[in-house]
């Protein structure tokens, strides 16, 4: 029997298992394609499984590049079924890069340890974003934003200058 078989993640509707996902009243059922009865069969269990990790990875993901607010129920939709999802800020295309550099890592094309950097890197833009209470755009990407960002660095966060 599956642990999370009693969860709220994991419903029937129509004779499937599907996940469940609510945001706002509005809720998403997303078909595993495994019956309902068929759950526990163990290899259907470690789909439904793979499933929910994927769900908790999307729902994590966003909410630490939208300050704790839930994804909605068809940003979640589309990030279940990999489909490419219109990127509104800054921070959607960096969860894209370190996904990218994620599976680097797996090929073995990159050290593990590389990926603390881009993860220190993305905490410090949505600390910079949460000090300027504002959304980075990629069209803020310019000079001027480049001495205000050092400018953070160095007072805000105390950190050296050993770039050129």
């Amino acid at each position: 029997m599956m642990v999370f078989m009693s969860h709220k993640e994991v419903v029937e509707l129509k004779g499937k298992a599907c996940i469940y996902y609510s945001n706002k009243g509005l809720v998403l059922r997303y078909s595993t394609g495994i019956l309902w009865h068929d759950r526990i069969i163990p290899q259907n269990e470690k789909v439904i499984i793979s499933l929910v990790d994927k769900l908790h990875t999307i729902l994590s993901d966003y909410r630490v590049d939208h300050d704790g607010k839930n994804p909605s129920r068809d940003f979640v939709r589309a990030m279940m079924k990999g489909e490419v999802v219109p990127k509104d800020c800054l921070m959607d295309y960096y969860r894209e890069f370190l996904e990218f550099k994620s599976s680097e890592i797996i090929k073995g094309n990159l050290q593990p340890t590389s990926l603390i950097d881009y993860k220190t890197l993305r905490t410090i833009l949505l600390d910079y974003e949460k000090l300027n209470k504002t959304k980075l755009q990629p069209s803020h990407l310019a000079e001027d934003f480049f001495i205000r960002f050092k400018e953070y660095l160095l007072t805000t966060r105390n950190l050296n200058n050993n770039s050129t």
